[in-house]
């Protein structure tokens, strides 16, 4: 970013709930955030936090003008994810998940300078298309983000 003088880092947020041997569902998230940090200087730049306390944080891609798009995350236990699973034609446990859990709709967010918060995008969009995001880049030649949501493979 800006000429590979800063970088931006994802944080999940997920920490473990006091006394808990994992991090179990839903996720206990802490400030799940992308900081952006000058890497002459070390100084913080921004950081850009998201305020559900159960999704995580976890992909992101950024444009040159230093606008990020982070797909975030938010699992449930097994069988929460019945409902989704119809509405797709589906049968079933969530195949994406873990045995135990299930991914659940989590909305991406849009990042832009001086905006602390993000953009929940994909408004409007079937929740069944927002579930488990696996990763984004961003294509410079067509100018749009691309993300893989590997549970429906839909585009948002």
């Amino acid at each position: 970013m800006q000429g590979g003088t800063s970088v931006a880092v994802a944080n999940y947020g997920s920490v473990l709930r006091p006394g808990s041997p994992g991090l179990g569902q839903p996720r206990h998230v802490i400030e799940a955030c992308v900081t952006v940090i000058d890497l002459r200087s070390g100084a913080l730049m921004a950081r850009h936090r998201s305020t559900d306390p159960e999704q995580e944080l976890r992909h992101m891609a950024l444009d040159d003008n230093g606008t990020i798009l982070a797909i975030r995350a938010r699992l449930g236990p097994e069988g929460a994810d019945n409902a989704l699973q119809v509405a797709i034609g589906a049968n079933g446990r969530d195949e994406t998940a873990d045995p135990g859990e299930t991914y659940l709709p989590a909305a991406p967010l849009l990042f832009s300078k001086g905006r602390a918060m993000g953009k929940t995008l994909a408004q409007g969009q079937r929740a069944s298309h927002l579930r488990h995001g696996l990763s984004v880049e961003y294509d410079a030649t067509h100018d749009e983000y691309q993300p893989a949501l590997i549970s429906t493979h839909a585009p948002i």
